[in-house]
């Protein structure tokens, strides 16, 4: 009987040293969930519900983060973007449009297979003072691309002065010519075709031609988006039939998810990224 108690007795004991080391050794935390996202490059988006309350959307249209209403809205190059959650609270970290958040996003390679890369170093632009904004920030210069680009200019230019000045760019350099002009002189959408179809059929008809849209306007020079809206309309139609012109529609990009600007004509830095951004994509679609 005696036995039978103390094996009892120790028992107990050794049950009572058990939960005492299990309740007073450190605990583990829960391992933080993360969830990898992958997009290639003909994924357009991807949706991740996150407790009911919020989603992140993440798109395959630049490499520009923004924040749009309630949403956190990731917009990734075509290497896809990593979005990583944890105890339901989001990692992402986001830049946006008007420029009062200023974080990144970790972004990953993943090529698709048989994808043909485009050399931004064989893009050649030509502008006006929208394109001496983009054309000025470091991370425009180290692509090593060409830009030829004034301030104020318009048709008169393009045909005194920018044409002549493409046509010395080496031939590799320029495979690309991307021409973003016209919101200067929005009644010459006429003579920007006439002498683009001009262009594609002769001097540049080895290059591929990228018309990216005159992109939109506010605050005082809102009265311009009309003729805007009409001039895009007739580069989109005039590429729509010419093999090696391509219309890169930005503007419907901007107005569908907003774009910073000082003076409503002229775009901040994150802005020019995503247009940036946006045309390298146009072209590289245009490839692949």
């Amino acid at each position: 009987m005696k036995k039978i108690y103390d094996y009892v007795i120790y028992s107990l004991l050794a049950l009572i040293i058990i939960v005492v080391i299990v309740l007073f050794l450190p605990q583990k935390e829960d391992p933080v969930v993360v969830q990898t996202y992958t997009l290639d490059v003909k994924t357009k988006s991807i949706e991740i519900d996150q407790s009911g309350s919020s989603k992140i959307e993440a798109t395959s249209n630049g490499d520009i983060l923004y924040r749009s209403y309630n949403s956190l809205v990731a917009i990734v190059t075509r290497e896809g973007a990593v979005i990583a959650t944890g105890n339901g609270e989001t990692k992402i970290e986001v830049s946006t449009v008007d420029g009062k958040i200023k974080e990144y996003i970790s972004v990953k390679v993943n090529k698709k297979t048989g994808a043909q890369d485009i050399d931004p170093a064989n893009i050649t632009i030509v502008g006006d003072s929208r394109m001496v904004g983009l054309c000025s920030y470091k991370w425009y210069k180290n692509d090593k691309g060409t830009c030829i680009a004034k301030v104020g200019e318009g048709y008169k230019w393009l045909t005194n002065t920018a044409i002549p000045s493409v046509n010395k760019v080496n031939p590799t350099k320029r495979k690309n010519i991307v021409l973003n002009l016209g919101v200067n002189d929005l009644g010459n959408a006429d003579k920007y075709v006439s002498k683009y179809k001009e262009l594609a059929g002769g001097t540049w008809k080895n290059s591929n031609i990228f018309i990216v849209s005159v992109n939109p306007t506010k605050g005082k020079y809102n009265n311009l988006n009309s003729g805007i809206d009409t001039m895009n309309n007739k580069f989109k139609n005039f590429a729509k039939g010419t093999n090696n012109v391509v219309y890169c529609d930005t503007v419907t990009f901007l107005r569908n998810n907003g774009f910073g600007s000082s003076d409503g004509l002229h775009y901040n830095e994150d802005t020019n990224k995503i247009i940036y951004s946006q045309i390298k994509k146009c072209i590289y679609d245009f490839y692949n």
